[in-house]
């Protein structure tokens, strides 16, 4: 199975789009913890294995036949030494790509687990592509749900800051493209969305789309 490309973190925001994104032509693989569950919302058309980050027994039957990695770092695991078995495993699969999620600024802050990880994988001499993506548009559905639900308020100390939201779909379409095509290789991307707005802006912009008033706390 050579060329096959793994996907981790393929039933989370990003990882699902990026399968989405990615040709059907493709030999595409699924490294999820839970199999079944994986199969119900892609279907058995796909190839799936059991991958868990925290058991390197996991890691050879995933990375066996594989050309591409698309990385998600799990949001639970901070202890970064939990990635240097399975880059290795990667680079004795003769794995020749990575694809790695990581985020924007991830340059000017050493101490963040995104830039350790990209280090490994620099250190690992295995060639990659680096995807810093800015601030989910996704996250005000995943974080606020509740408050713009239930009170018809966003409530997070950020002032009048902007942020360029990024769709987690423009990621994956991102994703997929650089995992497929060549020219990316030690490639670091700034991923963000067109337009800076504060929650200000966005709290009159779900004004206008739910037909409800919903203001900005600024705590």
């Amino acid at each position: 199975m050579a060329h096959t490309i793994l996907i981790t973190g393929a039933t989370g925001n990003v990882g699902a789009e990026v399968v989405t994104h990615l040709p059907q032509t493709k030999q595409v693989r699924l490294a999820v913890r839970d199999i079944d569950s994986a199969k119900q919302h892609f279907g058995d058309a796909l190839d799936y294995v059991h991958f868990d980050f925290m058991n390197t027994a996991t890691f050879d039957s995933a990375f066996a036949g594989v050309k591409s990695v698309f990385l998600v770092r799990p949001p639970a695991i901070t202890d970064i030494e939990v990635f240097k078995p399975m880059i290795a495993s990667a680079k004795k699969a003769n794995v020749q790509h990575i694809v790695f999620l990581s985020i924007q600024g991830v340059e000017k802050m050493s101490f963040v687990p995104h830039a350790k990880i990209e280090a490994l994988i620099r250190e690992s001499g295995i060639s990659y592509t680096f995807l810093r993506a800015g601030f989910f548009m996704q996250n005000l559905i995943i974080e606020h749900l509740d408050e713009i639900r239930r009170d018809n308020e966003i409530f997070l100390p950020a002032g009048k800051s902007k942020t360029a939201f990024i769709d987690v779909r423009d990621i994956g379409a991102v994703g997929a493209k650089v995992l497929i095509k060549d020219g990316h290789d030690s490639q670091n991307y700034t991923l963000t969305g067109a337009e800076k707005l504060n929650y200000f802006e966005v709290a009159e912009l779900l004004t206008e789309l739910l037909g409800r008033k919903v203001t900005y706390a600024n705590p």
